[in-house]
């Protein structure tokens, strides 16, 4: 799955692994999934532009946002947006076929949900999340 990203995202990926060590965090689901949260974009090519724009509209559009990012196809060509909205759900997927470990797959699932406090993986979500905005 990791050979499968980008060469931009696998990058981030190592950061965010070596974000969380370097604050002595070891435990292996949790530094799993720093190298594969963003696994499931490898489900498209997608550009810098494209990217940067899933930031914008969700920020200051989110009704256009979910409008180019409802599902589509590889031939369609808003199918890169439909990548990046449902690539948590993707990569999780992707990694329960693989056999990650639960908390990896949960992990992958949510890294960009609100946390859940009553999760028993959440503060190792708000640490995950926080290695991947720093990175």
């Amino acid at each position: 799955m990791f050979r499968r990203m980008s060469a931009a995202d696998r990058a981030h990926s190592l950061r965010v692994h070596a974000w969380l060590r370097a604050r002595g965090h070891d435990a292996p689901a949790l530094l799993a999934a720093g190298l594969l949260h963003d696994c499931g974009k490898a489900a498209a090519r997608l550009a810098v532009w494209q990217r940067t724009l899933k930031v914008i509209l969700r920020k200051f559009a989110p009704g256009l946002w979910h409008k180019l990012a409802a599902p589509a196809s590889p031939p369609n060509w808003r199918y890169p947006f439909f990548v990046l909205a449902e690539h948590t759900r993707i990569g999780a997927e992707w990694a329960q076929q693989a056999g990650c470990a639960q908390d990896v797959v949960w992990l992958i699932a949510h890294h960009e949900d609100i946390i859940l406090p009553d999760h028993p993986a959440s503060p190792w979500l708000q640490l995950l999340q926080d290695a991947d905005a720093s990175n």
